[in-house]
């Protein structure tokens, strides 16, 4: 017998989702086979399961499976194509009526025509006579009149006409189209269950896959009046799905979990070791050069995932949702909050030309995942960003456009220091000029980076005599953070140099 199962709730993962479905069914007593219709075509095999809640002691699901077959249908029903059969016979009527206006106001163009060139040929012939005759010019203008009149209504005539073929055409195409057929995929799950008889509640849950989300965020940076700086955050969740099954009014939650990937252990490869005599050669040390950037997995080279730090977690909306089988993205609100932000300039100008505007906040409770921000600043969309996973109370800093009152001219040289003992040393030097068209002086931070040794025998520090920031000490990861204030139209100069000491054994490859 065939029964009715809605989908009730959806778990939407990053490549894929599960649905369970419930309804209400009616043992009959002993052995049934229940037809469950509606079902994606996609819906997989393997994961398919069914259970009896509520039902009487003893009864239970037997057996459980899905039935796939080809039909063939028509792309439109019979109501629906004799709904368009009847409105191409009335375009063709009206396409036949713009037909016959147009017929006459070519005739009546014509006879204005005719009637100005016979009016001009009369005035000829006086003209010959009797010179230029008189009173002539209201004739002239009349029929001039009327035959542009006429001009007009036969472009008006066309335009309707061709109006008209237009939509004749298009119902052509839509009765055409309708009365084709095509092949599709009825899906339908067996369920066989066994027991007494009495109600009972028939759950279904399965896994199919063109279902996906993603998290987004928008950051919107408010300058109150008193002077107070606050950052409105909002989270939101893109959902798409084409799984050949709409879903009306489901209840959705979003899941950072992966359950396509295994849980096994990598195999170990054979380890072979060998005896070799040893041959003493000269040893120099030639070092590399390289840069580690912070940044979030790559999952395997693919297209960006769900990163929620390692920790799988579960959002869910607050209200049902309502979302076609058409792969279109729909955005879901699953988390906002508004924390005060110490707002700054920042120049960075290994990465960037201009003076950037940074928030410096403070994340709440809740984990952000990785994802694209919208960048907003009192109201006004100031570009898009990438967040990296912030978790709960972490600080992390956003920019929020550029300020061109402030630019920089950067350059990187290369000095050399020569030395009375030993030999000369190479000095780094990063160099930037400063110059503000504002009305008064700013103040803001640059950041420059500088190499940081992993080996005992090699030192990297600043050159005092070529930088000119009293006081700039570079961090662990290297990087030096020089506060500067530009004063209105004035140049302000900034040096940082550095130096790599090294034994004479040791090779020390140019930073640039």
């Amino acid at each position: 017998m065939r029964i009715d199962v809605p989908l009730r709730r959806i778990v939407a993962y990053e490549d894929r989702a599960a649905f369970e479905r419930e309804g209400d069914v009616t043992l009959p007593g002993g052995s049934a086979v229940f037809t469950v219709t509606g079902l994606s075509p996609l819906v997989s095999d393997a994961h398919i399961a069914a259970a009896l809640l509520e039902a009487p002691a003893g009864a239970s699901v037997d057996d459980v499976r899905v039935e796939r077959r080809a039909v063939t249908r028509m792309n439109e029903t019979a109501e629906r194509i004799a709904s368009l059969e009847r409105a191409l016979e009335a375009a063709a009527d009206a396409r036949f009526v713009a037909e016959q206006a147009l017929a006459r106001a070519v005739e009546r163009r014509a006879a204005a025509e005719r009637d100005l060139g016979r009016f001009a040929e009369a005035v000829g012939r006086a003209a010959w006579f009797s010179g230029h005759p008189a009173g002539t010019e209201p004739g002239f203008d009349t029929l001039t009149g009327a035959l542009a009149a006429a001009d007009l209504a036969v472009d008006e005539m066309r335009r309707g006409l061709q109006r008209r073929t237009e939509e004749e055409q298009r119902l052509q195409g839509l009765v055409a189209d309708g009365r084709s057929a095509r092949q599709v995929q009825e899906t339908h799950l067996r369920v066989r269950v066994s027991g007494p008889a009495g109600p009972a509640l028939l759950r279904i849950r399965g896994l199919y896959p063109c279902a996906l989300w993603r998290p987004s965020h928008e950051a919107h940076l408010v300058e109150h009046p008193d002077g107070r700086t606050s950052v409105r955050w909002t989270t939101f969740a893109t959902l798409w799905q084409r799984t050949g099954e709409p879903w009306e009014a489901v209840a959705v939650s979003l899941s950072t979990a992966r359950p396509g990937e295994g849980a096994d252990l990598p195999g170990l490869a054979e380890d072979r070791l060998s005896i070799r005599e040893r041959i003493p050669k000269p040893k120099t040390t030639r070092l590399a050069l390289r840069e580690v950037d912070a940044a979030r997995p790559d999952l395997d080279s693919a297209a960006p995932g769900v990163y929620d730090g390692g920790e799988p977690r579960v959002f869910d909306p607050r209200e049902p949702l309502s979302l076609p089988s058409d792969g279109r993205p729909r955005a879901l609100l699953i988390g906002h909050f508004e924390v005060d932000a110490r707002t700054g300039l920042t120049a960075v100008p290994e990465v960037s030309p201009v003076v950037h505007l940074r928030a410096l906040l403070r994340n709440t409770d809740h984990p952000l995942l990785a994802g694209p921000v919208t960048l907003l600043r009192n109201g006004a969309h100031v570009g898009h960003g990438d967040l990296p996973y912030v978790g709960p109370g972490e600080a992390f800093e956003l920019s929020f456009g550029s300020d061109d009152r402030v630019a920089f001219q950067y350059e990187r040289t290369v000095e050399v220091e020569e030395r009375m003992l030993g030999r000369d040393r190479a000095v780094y030097v990063h160099q930037l000029e400063f110059t503000s068209i504002a009305s008064e002086p700013i103040r803001l931070e640059v950041l420059l980076r500088v190499p940081v040794s992993e080996l005992a025998g090699v030192t990297v520090a600043l050159a005092e005599r070529h930088t000119t920031e009293t006081g700039a000490t570079p961090d662990a990861d290297g990087r030096v953070r020089c506060p500067v204030e530009v004063f209105p139209h004035r140049r302000r100069t900034l040096r940082l140099g550095f130096g790599i000491e090294a034994g004479g054994d040791v090779v020390v490859p140019p930073p640039w």
